[in-house]
Parts: structure tokens; C-alpha cells; sequence
């Protein structure tokens, strides 16, 4: 994920099963598509049960502190770039993103 002008977040690939050989880790190329994922980041909660703390204009920097994600985390993301699951298998949908609708 990257932090895009305007605190805006972008899925930009998904690497499967990393590994670390020498003095970095490696993986297979992505081959899932680039997506803003902006509106869905309050959903992300990772295994803390934190999400992404930041203040105005400073997402990039609240992306540089490594966090584990859940299972949810995964299966959204996944969804979202269309990427398959484990073994294969379609990811499921993702849910439509809420409206928020104002009385007037």
C-alpha cells in the first residue's frame, strides 16, 4: 500500500508467499491491478485492532510502521484487487462501501 496526495490510499500489489533470501526478501511479480482503496481504509484493522492512526497529511509516514494483518485485512484487500485466494479460490466480494446519508 501507498500514501497517494490528499492522505488518499493505494493498493499497489500483492506479493504471495515472500521469501527472505540473502539480505532481502523476494517474491513472485504482482499480477493483481492498482487500486485506490481511500474509502474502505477505516476497514482495515489489522491484528492490533488499531487500523491507521494518522493526522492530516501525514498517511505516508503512519504506513511506515510494519503491522500483521488479519485474516479480514487479507480477504479485503484481495477483494478489492480482484486477486484470488488461498489455493486459488476466487476472494470473495468485498462489501459495498457504506452511504452516508444527511438529513437536510
Amino acid at each position: 500500500m501507498t500514501a497517494r496526495p490528499g492522505d488518499s490510499l493505494w493498493l499497489i500489489g500483492i506479493l504471495e508467499q515472500p521469501v527472505f533470501v540473502g539480505d532481502r526478501w523476494t517474491a513472485s511479480a504482482n499480477s493483481v491491478k492498482i487500486v485506490d482503496v481511500t474509502e474502505r481504509m477505516e476497514e482495515l484493522t489489522f491484528e492490533n485492532g488499531n487500523g491507521i492512526k494518522f493526522s492530516p497529511g501525514s498517511l505516508g509516514m503512519a504506513l511506515q510502521a510494519p503491522r500483521r494483518l488479519t485474516d479480514d485485512d487479507t480477504a479485503l484487500r484481495r477483494g478489492l484487487a480482484g486477486a484470488p485466494g488461498p489455493g486459488g479460490k476466487a476472494a470473495a466480494k468485498p462489501a459495498a462501501p457504506a452511504v452516508n446519508k444527511r438529513k437536510r
